[in-house]
């Protein structure tokens, strides 16, 4: 089917979170009107003022529940795009029964569909689904490479099985997994006149787009809580160890406007990936080009380490014609980043 011409207007849902900032701001910046959706007018003052050179190229619409049935019939009418990058996030509440990000997650996603399916001008959905999808983050004997192909089946099982007392990181990859196949399904059931791509992104490190340290969450937070003087005093040879498949925020939301315009990008998953790390590959990183006032600890081998998994991203780099950032601009990205936004170590 033809992509989305550039300069078209796009709907974007999930604009004032991490990612979705990145993604309205590549939008713009090639030349695309955007209609962000968003919870309030305080939540669409902040992108106002934030994206101000824009404002002519960008306009709201008030969605508090992504998941009412036709409430994203009016404001996909006259688009020809959509990127959807709402979505729960996980949190680390032990106690969180997972339907409380599963359902969310695949209705948000088919309502979104359904909508787009009434209009005569929406010619792509871009879906953020996740890296989880795919990789299964368990010890393995034999290193694997996954592909576009691997579904996590095994995070949707435990879930059915332990419900409230699976991991936290399991219930948040059972809902992408559930979400992400939602949509692949409705596209089988209904053929309709667009087409879809799904964007797996591995942890998304990088910089904010505005606010302050405490705006900090999700994968960033993650990395920088590793960082933490306090953290790293008790660091376990594990916790040196753990994998990381990690992408740069610019390189991956650039990922998603490029999905609307690439013609043969329609009907593909694109896992988005620049390399599987460990934690303390990032600090030889950062200590490689040191960061004032970051202070960590001798830089060192792992011996003979490699990842339990590697995530390819040969087919992402083919289908949209794009290379990654080197990882130690983005590790240094997040930290300088978060340090600007007031984070201490």
């Amino acid at each position: 089917m033809p992509a989305v011409n550039t300069g078209s207007k796009v709907l974007l849902t999930g604009g004032t979170g991490f990612l979705g900032a990145w993604v309205l701001k590549n939008l713009l910046e090639e030349g695309f009107s955007v209609r962000a959706a968003v919870r309030s007018e305080a939540k669409a003052s902040v992108l106002k003022e934030q994206f101000s050179q824009y404002i002519n190229r960008l306009e709201f619409v008030y969605i508090d529940d992504l998941t009412t049935p036709g409430i994203f019939d009016k404001a996909v009418a006259d688009v020809e795009g959509i990127i959807h990058c709402a979505s729960p996030l996980g949190g680390s509440d032990p106690d969180l029964d997972p339907q409380r990000l599963i359902g969310p997650a695949v209705d948000g996603t088919l309502s979104i569909l359904r909508s787009a399916i009434n209009s005569t001008n929406v010619k792509r959905v871009v879906v953020t689904s996740s890296v989880t999808t795919a990789w299964q983050a368990v010890p393995k004997y034999t290193p694997i490479v996954y592909n576009e192909n691997d579904w996590n089946e095994q995070a949707v099982e435990l879930v059915k099985a332990k419900g409230k007392e699976a991991p936290p990181f399991i219930k948040y990859a059972a809902s992408k997994v559930l979400a992400e196949q939602a949509a692949w399904n409705f596209m089988k059931e209904n053929n309709p006149n667009f087409d879809l791509v799904t964007i797996l992104p591995g942890y998304v490190w990088g910089k904010i787009l505005g606010g302050t340290a405490a705006d900090i969450k999700g994968s960033n937070a993650r990395l920088l809580n590793l960082l933490k003087s306090s953290t790293l005093a008790n660091r376990t040879p594990e916790a040196m160890k753990a994998e990381w498949p990690i992408v740069d925020a610019r390189d991956v939301s650039s990922h998603h406007v490029q999905a609307l315009t690439a013609e043969n990008a329609g009907g593909e998953r694109l896992l988005s990936v620049a390399a599987t790390i460990s934690t303390q590959d990032a600090i030889n990183l950062i200590n490689a080009n040191p960061i004032e006032g970051i202070v960590l600890p001798q830089s060192e081998t792992l011996g003979d380490w490699i990842p339990n998994a590697e995530i390819a991203n040969e087919k992402i780099q083919k289908v949209l014609e794009v290379t990654f950032r080197p990882v130690a601009d983005t590790v240094r990205e997040t930290v300088v980043g978060a340090i600007e936004a007031g984070w201490k170590q």
